[in-house]
């Protein structure tokens, strides 16, 4: 796979420097009061699913699932010769006739596509008021699950490799720690370990953090939505703790999972 999937470790690494250098957009627009844009962020194989279907029970949140919108919005925007105010309200209303299309009950609607950590700055400045969810997970189980998914997206061509994973865990993390300092009020972290061990505690404290209207406790659906994503298996059972220090099982026969940072 990755002899005829190739990935270029340098330009990723010069995207990060770009985003960690990268010019502040002006002034936001002024938050809407219809909804409240949720995203989901992160290293891929952090949570982001298991975390996006579990905030969908209830009624007034929506998961869009990997909405693609927010890159082709970040595209035009880095295409315009200045960035005017009407190019990020253009931008603004793309991503929205997307994430809104079709419907009309949910007040807050999420886009858990991880990689939409590379705009965040965008994300703020285009709606002040949306809520940035980071999932943050043990790098080496991440690796490992990411070495072992066969991925049909292009954008993930580094699974295949461990150096290749371990740039794309490193860079994401420098990044996010840049929005959490730039932007701490907006952004939570929520920790994979932590999230499996007590799911209704964690949960309970994201919701408020949200400011969830309180709802008697809404069970999994019987029939569940569809899930496109390489994690449709996993968010089907009931949350579990046995990927947690799941690399142990792995290190002797993956020696490069010990390359990787502990945690």
């Amino acid at each position: 796979m990755q002899s005829s999937h190739p990935w270029s470790r340098k330009l990723w690494k010069r995207s990060i420097e770009a985003r960690l250098g990268a010019p502040s957009y002006g002034p936001p627009l002024a938050p809407v009061d219809d909804w409240i844009p949720v995203f989901i962020v992160g290293v891929p194989r952090s949570g982001t699913t298991l975390l996006a279907e579990r905030l969908a029970r209830h009624p007034q949140v929506c998961t869009r699932g990997e909405l693609g919108w927010l890159q082709v919005a970040a595209q035009r925007v880095a295409q315009a010769a200045t960035v005017q105010r009407s190019v990020l309200e253009d931008a603004a209303a793309l991503y929205a006739t997307h994430a809104r299309q079709g419907e009309h009950n949910a007040r807050w609607i999420i886009d858990k596509q991880p990689l939409n950590l590379l705009h965040v700055d965008l994300i703020l400045s285009l709606w002040p008021h949306a809520r940035i969810i980071h999932c943050e997970r043990n790098a080496r189980d991440t690796a490992l699950s990411l070495w072992m998914q066969s991925f049909h997206d292009r954008a993930h061509d580094y699974a295949y490799d461990f150096d290749d994973i371990g740039a794309v865990i490193h860079g994401c993390r420098r990044l996010m720690a840049h929005w959490t300092k730039r932007y701490g009020d907006s952004i939570r972290t929520v920790h994979y370990e932590t999230f499996v061990a007590a799911p209704d505690e964690e949960f309970a404290a994201l919701e408020a953090w949200l400011q969830l209207p309180s709802v008697p406790p809404v069970p999994a659906a019987p029939t569940p939505s569809p899930i496109s994503t390489a994690s449709a298996w996993q968010a089907r059972q009931p949350v579990y703790t046995r990927s947690v220090g799941r690399w142990q099982r792995y290190a002797a026969y993956l020696p490069e999972l010990r390359t990787l940072p502990e945690h």
